[in-house]
């Protein structure tokens, strides 16, 4: 097992969000703080567009923060520690970026089935973990994460069980916004690492220069390790 300690990008990040969060729920009476800044669907739809950039940096409620706070160190100290600082900060904002685009469509179509409703907001760095897990399950498959930093559990099971949990939560707290960035999350995990976002994946060569040397796809620049346990 290898001790990662904690990055700088990792650090920053989540002295920032707890830092904002508090700050914004204290002015949330007098100036409407955290409404003007978490993840809106409707909103988003009237041109608030600043909510997809300002949401991972903010949590409603100290529970909240706490745990959001510790999935966040838990996968991000490995991405950081295993990709760099500056690999880490550009997965990190095109996760983050990518899963509220995303979310948008996936909303509206978790929401116009009828099951679940728009009664919760978006907010946190939920989305990005989920993208760090799934890069986790692509580029490591037989990796060991220590659920609950004791019980060693495949990341394929992880990931399973995390979209099980994240449904029946959805469900019950009639949250399609909740599941729809979940998913958004997961899905700009796979993109990245597999680097089919690009044009030319879809539709051939046609999009690159003919004397560019080819590259490997994705976001990693470094072989992939299989065998680690993530702690």
């Amino acid at each position: 097992m290898r001790d990662l300690a904690i990055g700088p990008a990792t650090r920053a990040i989540m002295i920032a969000t707890a830092v904002l969060t508090i700050v914004f729920q204290l002015t949330e009476a007098r100036f409407h703080g955290l409404s003007l800044v978490l993840y809106s669907v409707p909103e988003i739809l009237h041109l608030q567009l600043w909510r997809i950039v300002t949401y991972p940096f903010f949590f409603m409620g100290g529970l909240n923060l706490i745990f959001g706070l510790l999935f966040f160190f838990f996968m991000a100290r490995w991405f950081e520690a295993t990709y760099g600082t500056r690999d880490f900060v550009r997965f990190f904002g095109w996760s983050s970026l990518g899963a509220g685009v995303l979310a948008l469509p996936l909303h509206l179509l978790i929401q116009g089935s009828g099951i679940l409703q728009d009664l919760t907001l978006g907010v946190g760095l939920g989305p990005a973990s989920d993208a760090m897990l799934m890069a986790l399950a692509l580029n490591n498959p037989n990796s060991n994460i220590l659920l609950g930093f004791v019980l060693p559990v495949r990341v394929r099971t992880a990931i399973i069980a995390f979209l099980c949990f994240r449904l029946i939560v959805g469900v019950l707290d009639n949250a399609a916004v909740s599941l729809s960035m979940s998913l958004a999350g997961l899905a700009m995990g796979y993109l990245l690492v597999t680097g089919k976002w690009r044009p030319n994946r879809w539709f051939g060569r046609g999009f690159t220069r003919r004397n560019r040397p080819r590259i490997r796809s994705g976001l990693y620049i470094v072989p992939p390790k299989h065998d680690d346990t993530l702690h």
